[in-house]
This record gives C-alpha cells, structure tokens and sequence, in this order.
C-alpha cells in the first residue's frame, strides 16, 4: 500500500521507491530503462540516435567555400555531432567557430537526414544530419591557419580546387564529398530552405516561420528578404536589429519596390522612402517591433561566440521521434481531425517513430490506423527538435516533423469504428476546429496544432518539398536535382 510508482519519462517500466514500512521487508528497486534496453518486443521505444551539424558556408563575394582540413581524415566541412544538452543550431556554429575559426551566419537549410542503422529487422539506432547554408558573418574575416585539438586549418576552396581535391588520397584529399557535391548544387541555383523551418517544439507555426512564409502574391519579393531573425518559444536566435540590417542590405536584387511590397503585405505599413538603405531601415523596424510583440526579444549586437574549450559531452543521447500529419483534402479544403481514444479529444493522426521507421513509415502509419485513410505525403511544414531535462542537465531530446498530405482516395471515408487506436475520423474546417478548440476534451481539441498549421495551409504559405527530408549522403538527393532540372523546364 506504501509502496509509490511513478513513471519516468522516457521509459519502459516504474521506478519504484519505499515510503516507509512497520515490519522489514525486501524490495527489488528496478530503475528506469531507457533506450534499447526496454522489452525488446515493444518497438514504441526511443532509439538511440546520434545526431550531427553540418555546415556548408559560401563567400557572398568569391563564391568559394569553407573547408576544414581534418586530422588525418583529409578536407571536409566544418561539422560535428551534437552534443548533450545542445541544439543542432547551436552545434553549427560552435564547429564553424572551433574547426574553422569563423564566426557565421546561417540563413538556411540544405537538407535534414535521417537513417536507420543495422540490417533490416533489427534497426536499433539512427543517425540524423541537419546540413545548413551560411555565409561568414565578417566577409573579411580569415579562416584559421594554425593547428589544434579541432583541425590543422581552414581556407576557402573554388569547386575546382576540391575537385582536385578529390582525387588525392589520404589527409591531403576529400573525406567525404558533402561540401564539393552541396556546392555544385548551390551554383546550379538549388533551392535553400529557410532555417526557420527547423523550429522548436511548438502548436503551431513559429513566429518567424510566419513572417518569412509571406502570401503567394510577395513571395517573389519576400523570399529575398531572408535570413530573417530566429524565433522560438525561448525568443530570438542571437540575432539584433544591428546585425539583421547589414546582412539584409546585402541580399541580392534588393530595390525599393521589393521593400516597399513587403512592407505593405507583411506589416501592413505604407511607406514611401526613397532608397534602400531608407527602406531596409523601416522594414528591420517593423520586424523586430513584431517579433516583440509576440514574445521574442535580442539585446547583443556582438556575433555569436563559443568558448573553444566547451566540454559539453560528446555522448549519445536518446531522441525520440514523432511524426505529424496535417492532411489537407484537395476538392473540399478541410483537415483530417482525429477523435483520440482515451478521452484525450480531437487532434491530428501523430505518433511515436517505431524503432526500425522512417518519419515518413510512421507519418503514413498513424495516418492509417487512427484515421483510417491512406495519404500521400506532399511536403513537410516544418521539423521540430526540443532538449528536454533541466539547464545543464538535459539527457535526451524529442524530433517532431511536421508533414503535410493529401488523402489517395479522395472519395474513402475516415475511419467510424472505434478500436484501440481511436474512435474515429473526420474532416473537419478551421472553422469547426476553432469551435472544438473553446471546448476541453474529450469534446474539445487535445492540441492546437492542427488549428494553426490548417490556419496556416489556408493563408497560402509555403509547403516546403518532401525531399528536404532524405536518407543520409554525400550532397543532394536524386529527387533534388530532379526537383532543380525540372524547375529548369
């Protein structure tokens, strides 16, 4: 009767803890198990991955690019694995800054990479690679040129020059071809994806995902507005007024009639300045006055630094994956609701990553157990990663990514017999998903996500394309360059 349990998060069992007892006793404590060490038929178990940043940093004004010269491995990018209690951001720049000895700014996403580990059947653990587009944040600045524990050096390479590089053996060539192949990929015009799509875990859209998806009508003016600065839950990403205003006067074709659109269509702001440098001005107001708005604030005018000597620990931790799916039916425009079991109300089809799953297994998966309906996944809204644990001591980490589809059939119905998945489907309007939403479950919604992301779809913002997500490689996808020769036509 005084014996307490309690669940642990992350775990396949109970900890158990003695209160107090009047006669002695003997007690099996059974600490918590995480990771792979849990009932091996269960596969809702968080398996171990190992996640990395990478960095493929280009010279707004050579064109060349970043290379690191490793320690016995040869030339690669600046790059590393994430370490505990960090964010695949911050990771980024601590390894430009300790391989490279450069201070960036990274404005975008090449590709994020997940791959399962081990032969089929028995995928115990992943790697995951977030590959990020960045330019140095001082174009004078000097890569490093004296060796330590991080690299023997750095300097700026033309894709020639690691052509070349390719073809030598050992520490002098290539270890691996990311920055030669990402590089002809940025120079044959390939897309970069806003960093803003890597987000953390949120009901929703992120403040600066929203102002930099701008409406169809200005996204050939807007999209040039980018890096726009990061904003989460915990605020803006080191990122002040005085730093944004440089960064964005050097954005290709910028003009005053692009300002002067973005500034009506974003913020709503009539403004008839007469040069750039006039209008940059109004426009950097306008959006950090927004962004304050909604919670997030900046104070440094500095770039950011690491100190070289973080010995943050360079161990696995468990992350677990979830996928979501916001399912959008193109004939009606409603959005796939699921009534969830257990009293938990309505929400989105969403789910553990099984061990031995893609995102994309999953997301189609929960799509058709708790919805009853088969999807074809179009796009992805947005990839989500959270630590999760107290400051300096955060022991694991959760990945949800966000995806948009469309059902196969267009005329099956959403599933109407209960079972232990959930009691049911339906399509629903954001209309009616704001009326569940002043309701608490189980008549109500669980969640607001798929309020918001279908608020969201409906105001014409950008899908960004499945492929972002793609198994680990040297460079781009097949679908990326198919994607980019076809954008060509």
């Amino acid at each position: 009767r005084d014996l307490v349990k309690t669940r642990h998060p992350g775990s396949s069992g109970f900890r158990a803890k003695v209160i107090s007892l009047p006669f002695p006793v003997v007690v099996i404590v059974s600490a918590a198990v995480f990771s792979m060490s849990g009932d091996a038929s269960d596969p809702r178990i968080g398996f171990r991955t190992t996640c990395f940043s990478l960095v493929v940093c280009q010279h707004p004004e050579t064109g060349k690019f970043l290379a690191v010269q490793e320690r016995e491995t040869g030339w690669w990018l600046p790059g590393g694995q994430v370490r505990r209690g960090k964010t695949f951001l911050t990771m980024a720049h601590l390894k430009a800054q300790e391989e490279a000895g450069m201070q960036v700014d990274i404005t975008g996403i090449l590709s994020v990479e997940h791959t399962l580990l081990g032969p089929p059947g028995k995928q115990e653990e992943a790697r995951m690679r977030v590959v990020f587009f960045a330019h140095p944040f001082d174009p004078n600045a000097q890569p490093k040129t004296a060796a330590d524990g991080a690299s023997l050096r750095a300097a700026w390479k033309t894709l020639d020059e690691l052509n070349s590089l390719a073809a030598v053996p050992g520490s002098e060539g290539l270890r691996g071809r990311e920055l030669l192949e990402w590089g002809k990929y940025i120079e044959s015009g390939g897309e970069v994806y806003p960093v803003e799509v890597l987000q953390e875990e949120h009901d929703g859209p992120c403040c600066a995902l929203r102002i930099w998806n701008t409406p169809a009508s200005v996204n050939g003016g807007c999209k040039m507005l980018c890096p726009i600065s990061r904003m989460s839950r915990r605020g803006l990403d080191t990122r002040s007024k005085e730093q944004f205003l440089p960064i964005l006067l050097r954005t290709p074709s910028l003009s005053p009639t692009v300002l002067q659109k973005a500034l009506l269509e974003i913020f709503g702001k009539q403004c008839q300045g007469t040069t750039v440098e006039e209008l940059a001005r109004l426009y950097t107001d306008a959006l950090y006055d927004q962004l304050a708005l909604s919670g997030g604030a900046t104070c440094s005018a500095a770039p950011v630094t690491h100190q070289a000597s973080d010995a943050s620990p360079r161990v696995d931790f468990d992350t677990h994956g979830f996928s979501v799916v916001v399912c959008q039916h193109p004939e009606t425009g409603k959005f796939l609701a699921v009534d969830e079991s257990k009293n938990r109300g309505w929400w989105l089809p969403a789910g553990h990553v099984d061990r031995g799953q893609t995102f994309l297994e999953a997301a189609e998966r929960e799509t058709e157990e708790e919805a009853g309906l088969l999807v074809d996944i179009t796009g992805i809204l947005a990839v989500e990663h959270s630590i999760k644990g107290r400051e300096g001591r955060q022991q694991d980490a959760r990945m949800r990514i966000i995806f948009f589809a469309r059902p196969k059939d267009t005329g099956a119905p959403p599933k109407s017999v209960p079972d232990s998945e959930s009691n049911g489907a339906a399509w629903t309007t954001t209309a009616d998903l704001e009326q569940l939403a002043r309701l608490r479950p189980p008549q109500g919604l669980r969640g607001r996500e798929l309020l918001k992301w279908g608020q969201y779809v409906e105001q014409g913002r950008p899908v960004f394309p499945a492929h972002l997500l793609q198994t680990e490689r040297a460079g781009p996808s097949k679908e990326r360059w198919a994607a980019l020769e076809a954008g060509r036509g």
